[in-house]
């Protein structure tokens, strides 16, 4: 009889042991292969070296924080001190090594280097273009502002922005800044300053 009275109570305390957390409701997409000191998910939390990241999830860091994720599709990012980024989209079929990979700069410092899936894969967005990569090593600061800078190491990439405007960087070392939506009508000529 006694016995009994246990079960309900022990049945209670199994169920809320085996529900799904949230991260694990979520397929992650990759890992943060490094974090120094502290950068959070909008779903796994506190990161650290090993945690999984999650589609639909936001990486934001602090002001000294930094974070590397490394994506299923063995592509990076870096994410520097006082950035953010959500991770919007990722579907990869490894066997085609095709898909659709987005991701969402919204502010800060990144670095980004692709990974094994075809380069129409990926789109980059920030608060006032588009990136599409072709084989690539690019570094990305968007400002406070929303205006950004992108530059070139390795590869190539399309910056596309206002009135679908498009500038190719195509060699490394090439700089480009897109001015944010609120200056470009002020600065109609002055909406992509390229350096070679």
């Amino acid at each position: 009889m006694e016995s009994r009275i246990w079960i309900a109570p022990l049945m209670l305390a199994a169920a809320f042991v085996m529900q799904p957390t949230a991260s694990h409701a979520q397929s992650a997409i990759g890992k943060a292969s490094s974090v120094k000191p502290q950068a959070d998910g909008s779903i796994a939390g506190t990161l650290a070296a090993g945690s999984s990241v999650h589609a639909s999830e936001t990486v934001k860091t602090g002001s000294a924080g930094q974070a590397n994720l490394r994506f299923n599709d063995s592509s990076n990012l870096s994410v520097g001190p006082s950035s953010s980024v959500r991770l919007d989209k990722f579907v990869y079929d490894s066997d085609k090594k095709a898909g659709t990979i987005v991701l969402d700069l919204t502010k800060g410092a990144f670095r980004f280097i692709t990974g094994v899936a075809t380069k129409p894969t990926y789109l980059i967005r920030t608060p006032n273009a588009s990136i599409t990569v072709r084989g690539t090593i690019f570094d990305s600061y968007i400002l406070p502002d929303n205006s950004a800078w992108f530059l070139l190491h390795d590869g190539g990439i399309e910056v596309t922005a206002a009135k679908n405007v498009c500038h190719v960087l195509d060699r490394p070392g090439q700089l480009i800044r897109v001015i944010s939506a609120r200056d470009m009508h002020r600065k109609e000529r002055a909406i992509y300053e390229q350096a070679d």
